[in-house]
């Protein structure tokens, strides 16, 4: 898909268009460039020189234009849209000022140059997992919808200077939750606000955060069961038309809930797909071929290998350049190979659920100290292994939003800091990746589909009973297929909910493999690092860190130039377990917390090793 900057020069004596421009050029092919003729403001509509859809490919869809509204205005949108974009133009307005809009559905970004009041209005749907970046200095302002190259056209070079703050930031829990990013003097637009660059701000131009122009919500709290059902699913179908336009779309199917609604929505939307599953777990993907069986898709199982891009370091890098610098949020996977199993795929289609689970609602009590300790937690997954300045960073933006936060009830401050922040900054790093290759299209959190599920009272969200319901009326032949290690929400009491008693006996009883199912074998190459020197299975177990890779891991980290400042945050165990190579002292910190879960460990290493490869290679 396209990206589009936006250039202000502030001072147009020291710095060229023509500089700027040469390195934009370099990762990028410019499809087209406008310039206002009084002003300073320069829009430019880009392609990223590693997507595989190129422009000869150019529709509605992949490639937005700049669009001339009224001789006054200049728009221009990165992203895709459920909405035709002369419709959702059409709803733009201002009032008394300030902007005003409908929503567009889909998931994007979008600029709007006003050429009477010479300003430019950049905002994004919600959730924000495809934001607006910005950087100012004293000769120019620079924005857009990819940091790193931002960042560089702001600082007029080829080589980025990384930001001292992102990296305590990030320890907390794999992500800063403010506007940092891993480029200094380089920031995200603050959720639900308008990033607004106006010339004539006094005698000097100025960025100015203007309120959001789309109401986010649609009070369902009374509507009947079986209306918010319909609008769940007209508007699941909506969020996956522009897939008709795409080649060989994939959609990665684990069987569970997420997932499984959107295969019912393929089959609903009429959305000619092939589904896939990563070998992980063999259970798991055979309730994902059973989904698949039944609704007649085509299924594979690929196995999941190290990226072929050179050794570890390399492998670490090359996902780290696709996500322009951040970090996975499930750091143990960022050297995998996530390339689609189909030639020539031009979209992914991946589920995430969470705001139709209700976030982590259902976790906490009606007591507000309860939801207010679970809130801080569920933003400190690695506490355990930091001293307080990193995980003080997170309470202070919980605690800022929590107070600045209207909500119909307690729960639902969970609701919208899972909204907010966890769905957002969970997955930029992942949209981010996916979207300088192909097409990433999350039909779960599509626009439309949030506003409804943030109307849904908590009982809904959390109790999964519209997102079954939906499941249900899109697909009923799956709807009695047991989930792998999970029941629905609804029926964890043990006895089946009223509406929804067929089915019942055979959705929580022990899921039995249909031996006469078959899918693709392993249809990706094994991607092993190409020197061969450490194979995936020296790993050992990844929870353990005994093999080759786990030591050249630690041996890299404690060898970095970044390790004398990680010993500022980290605690003392965690430093002398990577300076000892021996991840035994880890171990013992987890079992003096009595830490049961493994995989926040494995992350937590990996996400240093990640860290380092970022200082130190970028």
């Amino acid at each position: 898909m396209n990206d589009f900057i936006v250039i202000y020069l502030k001072n147009a004596k020291e710095v060229t268009l023509d500089n700027i421009l040469e390195i934009v050029k370099k990762d990028y092919t410019l499809l087209e460039m406008w310039q206002s003729q009084n002003s300073n403001f320069t829009l430019l509509n880009v392609l990223n020189n590693r997507s595989s859809i190129k422009a000869k490919e150019q529709n509605n869809y992949w490639f937005s234009g700049i669009k001339y509204i009224q001789k006054r205005y200049r728009f221009l949108y990165s992203g895709y849209l459920t909405t035709e974009s002369d419709d959702f133009i059409s709803t733009i307005q201002f009032r008394n000022g300030s902007l005003y809009t409908e929503p567009s559905g889909g998931i994007a970004c979008f600029c709007l140059y006003d050429e009477l009041s010479k300003k430019v209005f950049m905002w994004s749907t919600l959730p924000p997992v495809k934001p607006i970046f910005y950087s100012e200095n004293k000769d120019v302002i620079v924005a857009g919808t990819r940091p790193r190259i931002v960042h560089l056209c702001a600082k007029r070079c080829f080589k980025a200077t990384l930001s001292d703050n992102y990296l305590p930031s990030v320890l907390a829990d794999g992500y800063a939750l403010g506007d940092i990013t891993p480029y200094d003097k380089t920031y995200i637009l603050p959720i639900r606000k308008t990033l607004v660059i106006h010339e004539r701000y006094t005698d000097f131009p100025k960025i100015i955060f203007a309120p959001y122009p789309v109401n986010p919500y649609q009070d369902l709290y009374y509507a009947d069961f079986d209306s918010k059902v319909d609008l769940l699913c007209d508007e699941l179908i909506s969020s996956v038309q522009p897939l008709k336009n795409a080649k060989n779309p994939e959609l990665w199917l684990s069987g569970g809930k997420d997932s499984r609604l959107l295969a019912a929505l393929m089959k609903a939307a009429n959305i000619d797909a092939h589904f896939s599953s990563f070998d992980t777990i063999n259970e798991q993907f055979e309730i994902a071929a059973s989904v698949a069986s039944r609704l007649g898709f085509p299924f594979s199982v690929n196995s999941l290998q190290f990226n072929h891009k050179g050794n570890l370091s390399d492998s670490v890098k090359y996902s780290l350049n696709l996500s322009d610098g951040f970090i996975h949020t499930a750091p143990l996977q960022i050297s995998y190979d996530l390339t689609p199993s189909v030639d020539d795929c031009q979209a992914v289609i991946v589920g995430h659920a969470h705001l139709q689970k209700g976030g982590f609602a259902y976790s906490a009590t009606k007591l507000l100290k309860p939801i207010l300790d679970k809130a801080y937690s569920s933003f400190l997954h690695y506490s355990l292994y930091l001293k307080p300045i990193p995980t003080n960073l997170n309470l202070k933006f919980v605690d800022d939003f929590i107070s600045n936060f209207n909500v119909r009830s307690h729960l639902e401050i969970l609701y919208w800091l899972n909204f907010d922040f966890r769905v957002s900054k969970y997955l930029l790093p992942h949209y981010l990746e996916m979207s300088s290759q192909r097409l990433p299209v999350y039909p779960l959190i599509d626009e439309k589909v949030c506003r409804i599920l943030s109307g849904l009272n908590m009982n809904d969200k959390i109790f999964e009973l519209v997102m079954f319901g939906a499941l249900k009326k899109l697909a009923p032949e799956i709807a009695d297929i047991p989930l792998y290690k999970s029941q629905w929400k609804f029926e964890q009491g043990g006895q089946p909910y009223p509406g929804f008693e067929d089915g019942y006996e055979s959705r929580t009883s022990a899921f039995v493999a249909d031996n006469n199912i078959r899918w693709e074998g392993e249809n990706k190459q094994s991607k092993n690092f190409l020197n061969n020197s450490l194979k995936q299975s020296e790993f050992n177990s990844p929870d353990e860190f005994s093999g080759k890779l786990g030591m050249q891991m630690f041996e890299r980290i404690s060898n970095s130039s970044i390790f004398p400042l990680l010993k500022e945050y980290l605690k003392d165990e965690v430093c002398l377990a990577i300076s000892e190579c021996n991840y035994n002292h880890i171990v013992a910190l987890n079992q003096k917390h009595q830490l049961s879960n493994q995989l926040i460990a494995t992350n937590f290493i990996w996400l240093l090793y990640s860290l380092v490869i970022l200082y130190d290679e970028f």
